[in-house]
């Protein structure tokens, strides 16, 4: 009997853990996520494959995603579980002299994966459920979080619902405000289609721009006058590729693709704005699944000048990681590229999931262009 439990247990945080990322409210149950900690700190049987448990179930769709993109089963496999280790020892080692503290150690959970490095690689951090919970309250946001997962710890110890009962209302009310003032639309129109692989030659990204103007055309006779396209499905532009888009001189068209930035041994992926010819590199590719691109750390906090207006930039994997945190503008408009053109599983509506909380962190509207998989 107690193998049993102890297996349903783990069985059971498993699938806690998968129901944390279900989009659309990715990362919304991490609240709870210091009193798993709290509750392994005082079960020492089992008490370590508690939080190891629960982010492989967050992280259950990312061998699916590796392997859609053509890695072997045993590279998919080692990310996850690595994935479900570092979050492990991260967020679940709590030193000991915090250990007392229900405050401390919700700190310890929630900052422990969002730091500066691994924040920046690690996949649905437990910070996101800040956007959901205390919209448009920025950076103090994160400060209430780690406020409400202790409070969730007090309450469990007390067996009282007491002591959430102000956090309770002061959600509410972030809720109440963000619903009755919500940030203003963001000016673009952000296309989402299915899309090919991306462009890995000149005649491929001669075809795609063959392939994506007449839509992009089509929204400029609806009287947009920004067009966004999803991550690199340009790939590398040329004046033929640009001169087939035909961008009206008062118009703008907002496309991932690559280019040779100053520094790199290697094409960096990014986004082009046409017909200016501006282009503003990722700050962070893939680790592992993207080999040869780098970290571009000179574009963290960069803001992109467009049209006239000032726009925060997220390629693809960048949303799903605590560099939001580092990286958005309080108010400031934020467009998203991504491409999912291997994405079977549906690992991007998690992506999307998190975008969305962050930009109501930053009470920021969020303009979204991805590629689906073609059927």
């Amino acid at each position: 009997m107690k193998y049993f439990r102890a297996t349903a247990a783990l069985v059971c945080l498993i699938v806690a853990g998968h129901l944390t990322s279900r989009p659309p409210f990715s990362g919304l149950p991490f609240v709870f996520l210091p009193l798993l900690a709290w509750l392994q700190l005082r079960e020492r049987t089992l008490g370590p494959w508690y939080v190891f448990a629960f982010f492989l179930g967050v992280g259950i769709k990312i061998p699916f995603a590796v392997f859609d993109v053509g890695a072997g089963i045993p590279l998919a496999a080692t990310i996850w579980l690595g994935y479900g280790l570092v979050a492990a020892v991260a967020s679940s080692v709590v030193p000991k002299a915090l250990q007392t503290d229900s405050r401390a150690v919700s700190a310890w959970v929630f900052f422990s994966l969002s730091i500066p490095g691994l924040g920046f690689v690690f996949v649905a951090p437990p910070v996101a459920s800040a956007g959901w919970l205390f919209p448009g309250t920025g950076l103090v946001g994160i400060a209430l979080l780690v406020w409400f997962g202790g409070k969730v710890i007090d309450a469990v110890e007390r067996r009282s619902c007491r002591p959430l009962v102000i956090p309770a209302l002061l959600v509410a009310g972030c809720n109440v405000a963000h619903v009755i003032a919500p940030p203003a639309a963001v000016d673009v129109s952000a296309l989402s289609m299915p899309v090919p692989q991306p462009p890995a030659n000149l005649a491929r990204s001669i075809l795609a721009s063959v392939r994506f103007s007449p839509a992009v055309h089509a929204e400029y006779a609806k009287g947009a006058q920004k067009v966004v396209l999803p991550e690199n499905v340009l790939g590398l532009p040329t004046p033929t590729t640009v001169a087939l888009l035909d961008v009206p001189a008062d118009r703008t068209l907002i496309a991932g693709g690559i280019a040779r930035v100053a520094g790199f041994d290697s094409y960096q992926k990014g986004v082009w704005v046409f017909p200016a010819g501006i282009f503003y590199p990722a700050i962070q590719p893939i680790p592992v699944i993207e080999p040869g691109l780098r970290p571009h750390w000179s574009a963290l906090h960069k803001i992109a000048n467009i049209g006239g207006e000032k726009y925060s930039l997220l390629v693809c994997f960048e949303a799903s990681t605590s560099l939001p945190l580092y990286h958005l503008g309080y108010g400031r408009p934020i467009i998203l590229v991504g491409n999912g053109w291997w994405d079977r599983s549906g690992i991007m509506d998690i992506e999307v999931g998190l975008a969305h909380s962050w930009a109501r962190l930053f009470h920021s509207s969020l303009a979204v262009s991805r590629g689906f998989p073609q059927i």
